[in-house]
C-alpha cells in the first residue's frame, strides 16, 4: 500500500507524460513492494508557496506499511529528489517530502485492513 502524494503549483502540463509510470516504478523499487500495490497522486496548479514565495514548489507525501524510518527515509530522499527536480523542475530546497509510517489496521484495501489480511494469512499458515 506505499503511496506517494505530491502537491504543487506546477502546472499540469509541466508533468511529463510517463512521470506517474516511472515514479511508479521508482517507489516500488525503493520500498520493495510490487508496483501492484503503489499509489500515485499528483495534484498540480495550487495556489501554494514555499517560504513565502509562489515561486514553483512542491510537498510531496510518501506513506507506507513499515518500510520507514531514518535510514531508509534517507536513502528514498536521496533517490526522489533528484527525480522531482528533473521531472518536474522544482528546485531541491523548495520542497518538503514528509513520510509516515501506517499501521496494518489503519489501511484498508479490497474490502479488508492490511491488518486483518495478515491474521487471516497467519491463521491459515498455522492450520
Amino acid at each position: 500500500m506505499p503511496s506517494i502524494q505530491i502537491s504543487t503549483n506546477a502546472p499540469a502540463s509541466a508533468v511529463p507524460e510517463n512521470f506517474i509510470a516511472e515514479l511508479t516504478a521508482l517507489l516500488a523499487r525503493l520500498v520493495a513492494k510490487p508496483e501492484q500495490y503503489i499509489c500515485v497522486t499528483i495534484v498540480p496548479n495550487l495556489l501554494m508557496s514555499f517560504g513565502g514565495s509562489q515561486e514553483r514548489c512542491a510537498n510531496i507525501s510518501v506513506s507506507c506499511i513499515g518500510k520507514i524510518g531514518a535510514e531508509e527515509n534517507q536513502r528514498y530522499t536521496a533517490e526522489l529528489t533528484p527525480f522531482i527536480v528533473k521531472n518536474l523542475q522544482v528546485p531541491e530546497d523548495r520542497f518538503y517530502i514528509s513520510y509516515i509510517e501506517q499501521q496494518a489496521d489503519d489501511v484498508g484495501w479490497s474490502g479488508k485492513t492490511f491488518g486483518v489480511r495478515r491474521r487471516e494469512a497467519a491463521a491459515a499458515s498455522s492450520t
